[in-house]
């Protein structure tokens, strides 16, 4: 599964959901549904709806920079949650690497 590449100088496209953006939300969907845990590689995912994490313990990892971008116009739904199982949305982005060739100073 792979990012979209909308041009996000090219607002009319840049804000248009179109069947990619569906398949992969349906995927997402089906993946979760499927107690699956997902890892996203680096890119953008537009939604066409609200995933629904249904299950206990399930985790959504992004590796690298990845984004979900919410679905536009969607109305909040309230969820209590568990409070014996809470969730967790972090969103941590570190760099590392660099060339250091002289370790011993």
């Amino acid at each position: 599964m792979h990012s979209n590449d909308k041009d996000p100088l090219d607002v009319v496209a840049y804000n248009t959901l179109d069947a990619k953006d569906e398949r992969i939300t349906t995927d997402l969907q089906f993946a979760l549904d499927d107690r699956k845990d997902l890892v996203l590689c680096p890119g953008t995912f537009y939604l066409t709806k609200t995933l629904v994490v249904r299950f206990p313990n399930q985790v959504i990892l992004g590796l690298g920079l990845s984004t979900l971008i919410a679905p536009q116009d969607e109305p909040g739904k309230g969820d209590p949650g568990d409070p014996k199982n809470p969730g967790t949305l972090i969103d941590i982005f570190a760099r590392v690497g660099g060339v250091n060739l002289e370790r011993d100073k």
